[in-house]
């Protein structure tokens, strides 16, 4: 899968501009907005999920590179009425571009056009839906986030372990909202019965994820200049971009195995 991934890639190198770009752009203006401002220090985030992958994604919250200060008074005009709506702008510009990232790896494993416009579509189409997906994960995290604070230690241990089960099982939800395009709930089904038909490969191309982000995530961390990072956003971005297609590979390779999962 991960050989297909990277082939896919190579046919569709426009694809990783999408990811590559967007980290730029969000560096450049924590910069311009508050100055770049980093320590070394060790960072191990364990992320393996389906989407838009961003190199903030490997570093843990305390050292976001992407995050900063504003200095001083806000202009006039910055009213918190004015901010919110600035924030909901935002977050549903973002919500589409991980729905139309998504629709461009199904199109591009699928041998379609892997085009702006059909990145538009895709996120024009499916942003409400993955809204809602979005939504549904938050909820069902707050009885997870409720254990770990009324047990301590334990209830961390097993908030981080039923996390990443959860995640795992789940890994193909984004992608069965998309490829199949069902509704949020039927594709949580679907997702799972996609999973436990394809756990090998599907472990497989989480284990690379996985390992690419602990490199990146402790490399980084302790080089964290602003040219090694720019570097890290241009490699990264190819490299989970390929993973991704590689993903989404697995997925397509069950639903052919398994077609009577598609009916």
């Amino acid at each position: 899968m991960i050989g297909q991934g990277f082939h896919t890639l190579h046919s569709n190198l426009k694809v990783a501009l999408y990811p590559i770009l967007i980290d730029l752009t969000s560096i450049i203006a924590a910069v311009l907005l508050g100055g770049y401002h980093a320590a070394s220090q060790l960072s191990l985030q364990l992320s393996v999920a389906p989407g838009l992958p961003s190199l903030d994604n490997v570093f843990s919250e305390q050292i976001s590179l992407f995050s900063f200060q504003i200095d001083g008074r806000l202009p006039a005009f910055f009213t918190p009425g004015l901010m919110l709506i600035v924030f909901l702008l935002l977050l549903v510009i973002g919500i589409a571009i991980e729905a139309g990232f998504i629709g461009l790896l199904h199109h591009g494993v699928t041998n379609k056009e892997t085009s702006f416009k059909s990145f538009l579509q895709f996120g024009k189409k499916f942003w409400f839906r993955y809204l809602g997906l979005i939504l549904l994960i938050l909820l069902a995290s707050l009885p997870v986030w409720a254990l770990s604070i009324g047990l301590g230690l334990p209830g961390i241990i097993l908030s981080f372990i039923a996390i990443i089960l959860l995640r795992v099982m789940f890994i193909y939800w984004e992608f069965t909202l998309i490829v199949d395009d069902l509704p949020v709930t039927e594709a949580l089904s679907k997702a799972f019965k996609y999973f436990k038909r394809g756990i090998s490969d599907t472990l497989a191309v989480l284990f690379i994820m996985g390992l690419t982000n602990a490199i990146f995530g402790l490399t980084l961390s302790q080089v964290p200049v602003l040219p090694a990072i720019i570097a890290g956003i241009i490699l990264y971005g190819y490299i989970m971009t390929a993973l991704q297609f590689s993903l989404m590979h697995a997925l397509h390779h069950i639903k052919r195995h398994n077609p009577e999962l598609s009916q």
